[in-house]
């Protein structure tokens, strides 16, 4: 279980540095949200591919999708509010 929690966690840090990465360029609300999914889920979906490994990860298990939604849709609100808690903002 344990695992599977920090999997969980390391898809909502990836979903971040990828909406941190479209709301630098001005993106609208829908880009940052794909490219949150898209840099959290596609690595890991490159890996299952390349080792033969069918359905991927995030399809064989949904948590994964949603994690990373919801992950992309709240660095999202956080950005709006120009909240950062680092200095990368």
């Amino acid at each position: 279980m344990g695992i599977y929690i920090s999997g969980l966690i390391a898809i909502a840090v990836f979903s971040g540095t990828g909406v941190m990465a479209a709301e630098r360029k001005k993106m609208d609300i829908f880009s940052v949200v794909v490219l949150g999914l898209i840099t959290a889920l596609a690595g890991g979906s490159m890996r299952d591919v390349l080792l033969g490994r069918y359905p991927v990860f995030w399809i064989g298990d949904v948590n994964y999708f949603w994690t990373s939604l919801i992950a992309s849709l709240f660095f999202s609100f956080l950005r709006k509010f120009r909240f950062c808690p680092t200095r990368l903002c």
